[in-house]
C-alpha cells in the first residue's frame, strides 16, 4: 500500500509540474492576459508625508501587471527587499503603463479579467533646514505604491495606490528603509 501511495504521489507531481507540449509554464501562466479585456482599472496614487503634506505620484509611471507566480516573486524582490532588479522582459511584455496625471490619477482600459499588481512610485525633496547636529540635511524621500487588484470581465475597479515601502536617501548617500 505504502509504495502505490508513493508512486501515485510521485506521479501526480510530475503532471501538475510538466507544462503543456511545447508550451513554457512562465508563458502559459500569461496566456489569459494576451487578449484585449472589457474590464477598466483606474485610481489615484499619492502618499501622505509625515507632517500631513499629501504628494501626488504625478507625472510618475503606473504599471499594471499581470499576478503568476512568476510576477508575485518580482513584486516580492522589488518591493520588499534593498534589490533594485531591472526589469524582466518576459513581465515587460504583458505589462501595461499609463502616465499619472497632475493628481496622481491613472487609469488602464481594455483590461482582461484576472488578478494584477499595480505599481508607481512617488518621491520629493526632504529640506530639514537649520540644525545645530547637522548644517543642512536635504534628501529625498522615495514612496513606492502599489496594490494587488482583482477585476471581472467588463468590471470598473477604482483603486487608491498604499505605501508598500518607503526609502529616504540623504546628500550623504545614506539609505534608510521604512516598511
Amino acid at each position: 500500500m505504502f509504495r502505490w501511495s508513493r508512486v501515485l504521489f510521485v506521479s501526480a507531481l510530475l503532471v501538475l509540474a510538466a507544462p503543456a507540449a511545447g508550451q513554457n509554464p512562465v508563458e502559459r501562466d500569461y496566456a489569459p492576459y494576451k487578449k484585449r479585456g472589457t474590464a477598466v482599472v483606474s485610481g489615484q496614487a499619492f502618499a501622505t508625508t509625515r507632517g500631513g503634506d499629501v504628494k501626488y505620484a504625478a507625472g510618475s509611471t503606473v504599471i499594471l501587471n499581470p499576478a503568476t507566480w512568476y510576477t508575485t516573486e518580482f513584486w516580492w524582490n522589488v518591493n520588499m527587499t534593498e534589490d533594485e532588479d531591472e526589469p524582466d522582459p518576459v513581465a515587460v511584455k504583458y505589462s501595461k503603463t499609463a502616465i499619472a496625471d497632475g493628481e496622481g490619477r491613472f487609469s488602464f482600459a481594455g483590461v482582461p479579467a484576472g488578478s494584477y499588481y499595480l505599481l508607481t512610485q512617488v518621491s520629493w525633496l526632504v529640506d530639514a533646514g537649520p540644525s545645530e547636529e547637522y548644517a543642512r540635511k536635504i534628501g529625498t524621500t522615495y514612496v513606492r505604491l502599489g496594490e494587488l487588484v482583482a477585476v471581472k470581465t467588463g468590471e470598473h475597479k477604482k483603486v487608491v495606490l498604499n505605501p508598500v515601502a518607503v526609502r529616504e536617501k540623504s546628500t550623504h548617500g545614506k539609505w534608510t528603509e521604512y516598511k
